[in-house]
């Protein structure tokens, strides 16, 4: 009997090139980032992985060097040529951005050994597989939805997740795929004020609304109150108080590794008019639960410094208004 659930299946990681849709190649949506082959070509087996057909999909992966895929690893003898239930995660590296993110999965997938043809090839040539699942079992997540970051991989085509994650890493893995959500954070602290923030959530980039979380949630573990403020143009985003103690902090957020934030002239203003009270706090991989992390900066009376000592080097900018005469 088949495997239902994400939870019950081994996990294998297909890397693919990056793609919108994966319903053929358009002027709109060509593969990017897979190796020489979809660079010269601007194509591959892959760009039809999400593609009906009769109500399956069918998945390809380049796999290097002629290899075939190992099935013992995924808990099939070395006589099968195939296994059922298995979740294939597919993950593709975004071109504008940079990192290495899941684009969608099969589950309860049928996974072969070596390279499958189709009875039939399409109009567009198209005809070899390595995976299979029904339409139902399969997901495909629209570019907004890229949120998990895939670490360990390197350039490897074929990843078996186990081996390189922890369990607590694992389950949290099969969660996000058997949900289709990013974990929550246990324990969301109550905010005082700041409804109509809240209520524009829709409005912002996913990055600004994690980064603001989680500085709530850091400020709010250690017994402060917190407010937005950001909407009142005061030249930060959130006030947090404790006793007669109150701090100005203003959040900025990015989606890799922190080299770079930009302050509006208010803001500026303000940090260097608040120095004794006012924080900075950068939020990295603020969209992804597995490497978010957070750096305080407060003023030790010569340098913006956070708790390990390292330094904001601050660089004045003019900006200017265009407009017609």
């Amino acid at each position: 009997m088949k495997k239902q659930s994400v939870y019950n299946q081994p996990i294998i990681f297909f890397r693919i090139a990056w793609m919108e849709n994966y319903n053929g190649v358009t002027s709109n949506d060509i593969p990017k980032g897979a190796g020489s082959y979809v660079t010269e070509n601007k194509n591959g087996g892959e760009v039809y992985n999400f593609t009906n057909r009769n109500g399956m999909y069918y998945g390809f992966v380049r796999i290097q060097g002629d290899k075939t895929i190992n099935l013992t690893k995924l808990g099939a003898s070395k006589y099968d040529t195939e296994i059922n239930g298995v979740t294939v995660v597919f993950f593709a590296k975004n071109p504008i951005d940079g990192g290495q993110w899941i684009v969608g999965w099969y589950k309860n997938a049928t996974i072969f050994k070596d390279l499958q043809f189709l009875k039939k090839k399409d109009k567009n040539n198209w005809y070899t597989y390595l995976a299979s699942c029904t339409i139902k079992n399969g997901k495909l997540l629209n570019i907004n939805e890229r949120n998990w970051e895939v670490e360990g991989a390197g350039q490897m085509n074929i990843w078996y997740p186990n081996k390189y994650l922890t369990k607590v890493q694992m389950d949290s893995l099969k969660e996000y795929i058997e949900t289709g959500k990013m974990p929550e954070r246990k324990n969301k602290p109550r905010i005082s004020g700041g409804g109509g923030w809240m209520k524009d959530v829709e409005l912002r980039k996913q990055i600004e609304v994690a980064a603001m979380e989680r500085v709530v949630d850091y400020f709010s573990n250690k017994g402060f109150n917190c407010e937005y403020v950001h909407k009142e143009n005061k030249g930060w985003d959130i006030e947090i108080s404790k006793g007669n103690k109150l701090y100005q902090v203003e959040v900025k957020g990015t989606q890799h590794d922190f080299s770079t934030v930009e302050l509006t002239p208010n803001e500026y203003k303000m940090m260097m008019a608040k120095k004794k009270t006012y924080r900075v706090c950068i939020v990295s991989h603020a969209i992804n639960a597995q490497k978010q992390t957070l750096d305080t900066f407060h003023y030790n009376g010569e340098f913006w410094v956070n708790d390990l000592g390292l330094k904001l080097n601050l660089s004045v900018i003019k900006s200017a208004k265009l407009s017609l005469l």
